[in-house]
């Protein structure tokens, strides 16, 4: 596990979380590739931030984050 900081708000902390993985997602990237394959590959090998804090449940989830339609997205910015 790596850390990736302490934030004062969780608003923070989930930002920093979805920067991560759509990071992770995007060095996934390869040329041709379909948004269910690069979603599988972020599945199989992108980084998966959690939040740990005091308020009990998952304040942020990077699989439920992490969708075809972003994927779709992260393909369409990586062809600009």
């Amino acid at each position: 596990r790596l850390e990736a900081g302490s934030y004062d708000t969780l608003e923070e902390a989930i930002k920093k979380c979805k920067e991560v993985t759509t990071r992770s997602i995007d060095e996934l990237y390869e040329d041709g590739i379909e948004a269910n394959k690069l979603h599988t590959q972020w599945l199989l090998f992108g980084e998966d931030p959690f939040i740990v804090g005091p308020e009990s449940g998952v304040p942020f989830s990077a699989r439920n984050f992490v969708t075809n339609e972003l994927c779709e997205q992260i393909i369409r910015d990586r062809k600009k």
